[in-house]
């Protein structure tokens, strides 16, 4: 196990635990490519019924909507999370592409770990997850398709950016569409995740681009004792995340496995253009 730490920002330490929360995320091992949702056909109608699209559609805007506007109901964690519930029951399959930056618009358990999200505006930073390409100017073009990247960065950090890498693998075991009796068997991004070691945690200083390497550990157990988990803690098992829904431009995880300081933690990321 190597831990390599800088006593003066030992708090960035604390703050970015799970970042790998901002999870969930879906990239492949050994160099293959992201994975997409198979499209699923609509057909055209003369009813006036609702079609499964306009169904996802309207569950997608009432969760955005909830997210944005700022009244007592529609804030509310247990309103957004039943958005959350008719937008995963109503989707089938859409077209997506998981390659690229996510950007964190809601959560749920944040502040279990990352104590920076919680500071007021205009000091709160940013949230990212980059996956596959934009992880290259951190992990390198060998790694992009194993690797994931948890970014803070503006709000009291300035241009500055903490970046925290680890490894990633599908343990989905091959999910196919959802209607199992069509002969279309696609395969879908991956549902469930497994992140691993090495966990990587650096600072970079924008303008002059020095990077420097705060954390860098070799297991579960000694990335958690580093920030500060019990003994059970470290020795639960790696944290596993499942995709609840993703598209083209949102997707929704959990944490369902792992590290018991953020087990049941939700994320909601807009992925940017």
């Amino acid at each position: 196990m190597t831990t390599t730490m800088m006593n003066r920002r030992d708090w960035w330490i604390r703050s970015f635990t799970a970042a790998t929360a901002a999870a969930a995320t879906t990239v492949l091992v050994g160099g293959r490519s992201l994975p997409t949702f198979a499209a699923e056909e609509v057909l055209p109608t003369t009813t006036t019924s609702t079609t499964p699209t306009t169904t996802i559609e309207n569950a997608k805007q009432a969760l955005l909507e909830a997210i944005t506007t700022k009244t007592k109901k529609s804030s509310s964690q247990d309103y957004i999370l039943q958005c959350i519930d008719r937008l995963v029951v109503a989707s089938t399959s859409s077209s997506s592409s998981l390659d690229g930056s996510w950007k964190l618009i809601w959560s749920m358990g944040a502040e279990q770990f990352s104590p920076l999200l919680q500071l007021p505006s205009p000091f709160t930073p940013e949230s990212y997850q980059w996956i596959g390409s934009a992880t290259i100017p951190v992990v390198g073009e060998n790694d992009k398709n194993n690797r994931i990247v948890q970014v803070l960065t503006s709000g009291i950090l300035g241009a500055n950016r903490i970046y925290l890498s680890s490894g990633i693998v599908d343990v989905s075991n091959g999910i196919v569409t959802k209607d199992q009796d069509s002969t279309n068997t696609a395969s879908t991004p991956p549902m469930l995740l497994q992140i691993l070691p090495p966990f990587r945690l650096e600072v970079e200083q924008q303008q002059s681009k020095r990077r420097w390497m705060i954390v860098d550990s070799d297991s579960d157990a000694s990335f958690r004792q580093v920030n500060a988990r019990t003994i059970n803690a470290q020795r639960a098992p790696p944290n596993l995340y499942q995709q609840l829904y993703v598209d083209n431009d949102l997707r929704i995880s959990k944490i369902i496995q792992g590290d018991p300081v953020i087990l049941g933690a939700t994320f909601i990321h807009i992925k940017e253009q």
